[in-house]
Formats: structure tokens, C-alpha cells, sequence
């Protein structure tokens, strides 16, 4: 097991792509849907996350992105998604839509390979009466412009009961602003790369440290690196560094019924960055534990006196 695991990371970690820069998402830890539609939490059912990020306040027109989604495993090795997705930056605007399938591989009971895909509706408006260009090489639009169609993504995941990998092009294609001419050509497409591991010291507390790269094309790499403290599987406080000199820090609460509230701060003090204010998060998300494959059997007496074999499905309950 160990092997196979070593390799699917050294696989992970060979692949290189470029991509357009969209905004990254600080609970990436928490929501690996965000960037990979290969990825469903084997240990829930049912989940919906709501995230909503405030960026560099201090800027005329600063950058505001609503994302949500809702996943439902059917079957152990079959999960479906739908996400939702606005962002919105000095009168730039994309909206997408779209739905994803995910087919979980299982290794051994508590580890599993994720492969998936998505299909989306996008729609991408730029409005340059209110827009002020800050540099010579800016675009400059006459007049309102608008495009939308269909995009596609794929994604893999490993999970198991401590170690998560994500490897992700959550968009092949229309990741040029506005530009309908560049809306099939993928030399824009980005690739996402995370992993994560929880150590597990005993029932009370376990460190989670995480890192997300993200490749670009014509752009540095993005990264981020975080490390989480868990206590009594529910508390949870983070801190993490963002490519660009940027620190944040995260805090949450997972309640027993499955709602879990998340809050996340952003600022740039080391860096040339600092005018531009500060980034916020919130995060909203509802699960229910996923019903262990697999089933009790046990035995009834029938009226007529005929022994009965009957299967009970087992419940294997919730992880953070």
C-alpha cells in the first residue's frame, strides 16, 4: 500500500501545465472541490459548502467570489456534484455552472482513488465604461463585451484516512478575459497540486499541514502553504503563507449534526502589496456521515418456523 501511495504522489508531483490566474480560495484544506472535480469526501454522504471571499479591500472595484456546491455519493465508488461559482472584479464578471461525476476506486477499506470530470456553462462580461486601465498593457475595449458557452475539466484524488492528494485542470478551455478568440485554445488551462496529511497524536489533538500549487501560464507559480490544529476532532486553527508574501489564519468549529462554520483573514505586511488591503473568508458547510459499505447479517425466525438471513447496513460515522 505504502508503495502504490509513493508512486501515485511521484506521478502527481512530475506533471507540470500553464493557466490563466483566477482567485484561490484559503479554505482550499477544507474544500478540494473548489479546484479538483475529482474529489468527494469518501467519509461523507451527502455535502454542501457555501464559501464567499472579500479580496484587497482597500481597491476601487475589489475582487468578491461566491462559490457553492452540493455533492451526493450514490454508490460508494459513484459520487455526483453541482457547483455554482460568481466572481466579480472591477466590473468583470464570470458566472459558471456546471455538474461533475466522480468514480472512486477503493484500495482497501479506508482508501481511494478518485477520478472525475466536469461540464460547465460559463459567461464572462467586462464593462469598460467603469473600468480605469492602471497600466499601458491593460486591455482597452470599446465597448461592453460578452461570452459564454460550454467548458470541460478532469481531476484525480487519494484519499485515506490521513493523507489527501489532489491533482486538477478544473478548466481546459475560455480562460483568456473575454476573448472570444482564444475561448478553444487550452495553452491558458491550469493545473492545481495539493496534498495533505493529518498526524493523529491522540483523541483530543492532530496537526494537519497542507500545500497548494498552482501553475500558470505567463505567471509565477502560485502556492500555499498551511499548518491546521484540530482538538477534539471539532475545534481547528490554522495559519498559512500565500506566493507574494501574503500570511493568513483560519479558525472553526464542526458542530456533531454536521455543520461546520469557518472564518479565514488575509494580509500582506512583508510586502509591496501591503496598500492593498486586507482579504477575507467565510465558509458554510453541512455534511452527513457516509453508510459504511458493506453489511451485518443476521438471522429471523419466520411465522412458519424458516430461518431468514437479513443484511443491516453498518454506520461508520463522521470524520473531520
Amino acid at each position: 500500500m505504502r508503495k502504490l501511495c509513493f508512486a501515485f504522489l511521484l506521478v502527481v508531483a512530475s506533471l507540470t501545465a500553464k493557466g490563466q490566474n483566477r482567485l484561490l480560495f484559503n479554505h482550499y484544506l477544507l474544500n478540494p472541490e473548489t479546484f479538483n472535480p475529482g474529489y468527494m469526501d469518501i467519509h461523507n454522504e451527502f455535502s454542501a459548502t457555501l464559501l464567499y471571499r472579500l479580496q484587497y479591500l482597500n481597491q476601487t472595484g475589489f475582487p468578491q467570489n461566491a462559490y457553492f456546491n452540493t455533492s451526493y455519493h450514490l454508490h460508494k465508488n459513484h459520487g455526483l456534484g453541482l457547483t455554482i461559482n460568481n466572481q466579480n472584479m472591477n466590473k468583470f464578471n464570470l458566472f459558471e455552472a456546471g455538474l461533475n461525476y466522480v468514480y472512486h476506486i477503493w484500495l482497501n477499506n479506508t482508501t481511494a482513488i478518485g477520478l472525475g470530470a466536469n461540464v460547465n456553462f460559463y459567461q464572462q462580461t467586462f464593462n469598460p465604461a467603469v473600468f480605469n486601465a492602471q497600466s499601458i498593457y491593460d486591455p482597452v475595449f470599446l465597448d461592453t463585451r460578452s461570452i459564454g458557452g460550454v467548458n470541460f475539466g478532469a481531476g484525480a484524488s487519494l484519499q485515506s484516512k490521513n493523507l489527501t492528494v489532489n491533482l486538477s485542470f478544473p478548466r481546459f478551455f475560455a480562460n483568456a478575459m473575454v476573448d472570444t478568440d482564444a475561448r478553444w485554445k487550452t495553452q491558458y488551462s491550469s493545473v492545481y497540486l495539493s496534498a495533505s496529511y493529518k498526524f493523529v497524536f491522540n483523541k483530543y489533538f492532530s496537526l494537519m499541514p497542507a500545500l497548494l500549487v498552482r501553475a500558470t501560464g505567463g505567471a509565477p507559480i502560485n502556492f500555499l502553504g498551511d499548518l491546521n490544529a484540530v482538538f477534539y476532532d471539532s475545534f481547528f486553527v490554522g495559519a498559512g503563507y500565500k506566493s507574494g508574501n501574503s500570511v493568513h489564519a483560519t479558525v472553526g468549529y464542526k458542530f456533531d449534526f454536521g455543520l461546520r462554520i469557518s472564518y479565514n483573514f488575509e494580509t500582506a505586511p512583508f510586502s509591496q502589496f501591503t496598500g492593498l488591503g486586507t482579504s477575507h473568508e467565510l465558509g458554510i458547510g453541512f455534511y452527513t456521515p457516509f453508510m459504511k459499505p458493506g453489511f451485518d447479517k443476521r438471522k429471523i425466525i419466520k411465522p412458519n418456523g424458516k430461518v431468514k438471513g437479513m443484511r443491516v447496513r453498518k454506520f461508520k460515522g463522521s470524520q473531520y
